[in-house]
């Protein structure tokens, strides 16, 4: 059981996964740059989605902390 744990630990922590993931999608839109959307307001709209994905993450750390555990995928261990 315990080798079974050990293949299952998460070897990238989330902030490099999330550092990837925006690299990736400023790639990508790099890329395509010559793509226009007939919606004006597509900056406005990508800010909105940005801060709501923020106030999600934001609002699942507390709820971690709320009920003293981690966050932390990476050390579940240290949850009580």
């Amino acid at each position: 059981m315990a080798t079974l744990i050990q293949q299952l630990e998460l070897r990238i922590p989330p902030p490099v996964i999330t550092l990837a993931t925006a690299l990736l999608m400023w790639a990508v839109s790099w890329g395509f740059h010559g793509l226009h959307s007939p919606f004006t307001q597509h900056k406005l709209l990508a800010v909105a989605l940005a801060i709501a994905g923020a106030a999600i993450s934001t609002i699942g750390v507390v709820s971690f902390m709320r009920a003293r555990t981690t966050a932390d995928p990476r050390r579940p261990e240290t949850a009580p």
